[in-house]
């Protein structure tokens, strides 16, 4: 069963390739500061795949070699194909070559990645009230994510989402 144990000892790598585009590169950084700010230490992130014993991998649909090698190994990524603004958040086993374990976070096209990379700050425990109130990180040891956590969005009941 695939498990990933996000913790200062196991470390942790973001991929995000180039051909997913400034927006999705600025929420993972985003995402990588969430992680710190509740387990303490800063994933790096990366364009390519680097050897690493987990990783979060990040992806949109149709934008590069990546995204297709997931899609083809990961069934459940091509259930996002043609929809707007969803994503497949799947914890897995060696999605590709040199990493163990990995959150796979396959989007429809940009929002939907952006909004699956702002899924796993939810599960962090981490609201938009630490940026825009007065709200601390809550502190963590460790956070795991098992293959029971994997899951494909829906598509927004609306057209176009926002405040």
């Amino acid at each position: 069963m695939a498990t990933l144990e996000i913790s200062k000892d196991n470390g942790l790598y973001f991929v995000i390739p180039e051909e997913c585009g400034t927006g999705v590169k600025k929420v993972a950084g985003k995402v990588a500061k969430d992680v710190e700010g509740t387990l303490s230490f800063c994933p790096e992130i990366c364009e390519t795949v680097v050897t690493a014993k987990q990783a979060v991998i990040a992806v949109t649909a149709g934008s590069g070699e990546l995204a297709e090698i997931l899609c083809s190994k990961i069934s459940k990524l091509g259930q996002v194909e043609g929809k707007r603004e969803s994503y497949a958040f799947i914890v897995a086993e060696n999605p590709v070559e040199g990493i163990e374990s990995a959150l796979v976070i396959y989007g429809s096209d940009k929002l939907g990645t952006i909004y699956g990379l702002f899924h796993l700050s939810e599960l962090l425990g981490v609201t938009a009230m630490v940026d825009w109130g007065d709200c601390q990180y809550v502190k963590q040891d460790s956070f795991v994510l098992k293959e029971e956590d994997s899951f494909v969005s829906k598509e927004p009941s609306v057209k176009y989402r926002g405040f």
